[in-house]
């Protein structure tokens, strides 16, 4: 009995996450099939509120999430800290840091951290409750990226995995792989990745898949650097086909206004505001702070607060 108690409840926080991640109005036939999928929930404040369409921008340190291929745009030493307020009393934080190597090379250290606490403990959904719980996934980030040529730059991330539900614990590792083609056509990039590349993880004695994520996308800059458009396209192994669209506006290069929309394609009765994303950014020399607003119909709103701090080039 504990042993299906404990895979149900595995089951159930998964699938909860999973749906949370995409905002569905309906489950896909493969949610809750993947462990660790807070793996697929976004990083920093500007990518967010860009609809995630990242993959061709991956313009700071948080590429060691959205593309290790595009890191290698990171020109100096970059440190990065984002909390993601959510419903539910869910914490989602990131820590992350980028350090050029050389004229062509760079690496990355990112640290993901997702809590739940106070989730209730019952042996039956009519019984008492006997306590409270808590889940806790955590993932630690080396990234390496590199300019191939001119125009072309890829680079891999290597991830460990760490995932507590209650007292069960389980462990993996990933690898992520991605590259960045800048067209030569002015400011077109074309991106892709592939995320969380690796073997199942085990949890109480039952092994789940890691949230394998194809990502590709390509973003563009009609007029110099105020305004970018960008667009991905993203499928998980455990939710269906999404399409992203993302801009941005900047002002004196001091604002930036963002707005984006996230669009499932097997997703059933959309709800206006079902997809969408907004925020702002402030700059002041080396000192970005970012801001991203993403409603989830019922569930309620979020809001990630990111902040980049730019340490010069590197010597």
């Amino acid at each position: 009995m504990e042993k299906v108690k404990m895979i149900l409840i595995i089951t159930i926080i998964g699938s909860f996450l999973s749906q949370i991640c995409c905002a569905k109005d309906e489950t896909h036939k493969d949610a809750g099939t993947a462990s660790a999928t807070f793996l697929e929930f976004g990083i920093g404040g500007k990518a967010v509120a860009m609809g995630e369409a990242y993959m061709a921008v991956s313009s700071d340190v948080t590429a060691i999430y959205w593309n290790p291929g595009g890191l290698s745009q990171v020109k100096g030493k970059e440190f990065a800290a984002m909390h993601n307020i959510w419903f539910e009393d869910i914490s989602h934080d990131f820590l992350g840091y980028a350090h050029p190597i050389g004229k062509d090379k760079i690496i990355g250290i990112g640290i993901i951290g997702l809590f739940i606490n106070d989730l209730e403990r019952r042996k039956g959904p009519n019984l008492e409750k006997e306590g409270t719980f808590g889940a806790y996934d955590g993932s630690i980030i080396l990234s390496y990226s590199q300019n191939v040529s001119k125009n072309f730059s890829a680079g891999f991330s290597l991830k460990g995995i760490y995932q507590q539900i209650d007292r069960e614990k389980g462990q993996g590792a990933a690898l992520d792989i991605g590259w960045l083609y800048k067209i030569p056509i002015k400011n077109l990039n074309l991106g892709f990745a592939i995320q969380n590349w690796g073997s199942k993880m085990k949890i109480y004695k039952r092994k789940f898949q890691l949230p394998r994520i194809f990502r590709i996308g390509a973003s563009y800059r009609p007029f110099k650097n105020n305004l970018t458009l960008a667009f991905d396209v993203s499928k998980s192994i455990d939710n269906g086909l999404i399409l992203h669209f993302g801009t941005e506006y900047q002002i004196f290069d001091l604002i930036a206004i963002r707005g984006g929309y996230r669009y499932k394609l097997d997703q059933i009765d959309n709800e206006p505001l079902s997809g969408l994303t907004a925020g702002l950014g402030f700059k002041i020399k080396d000192y970005q702070l970012d801001y991203a607003f993403v409603p989830y119909s019922d569930l309620g709103d979020t809001h990630r607060i990111s902040f980049l701090l730019k340490f010069g080039p590197s010597s």
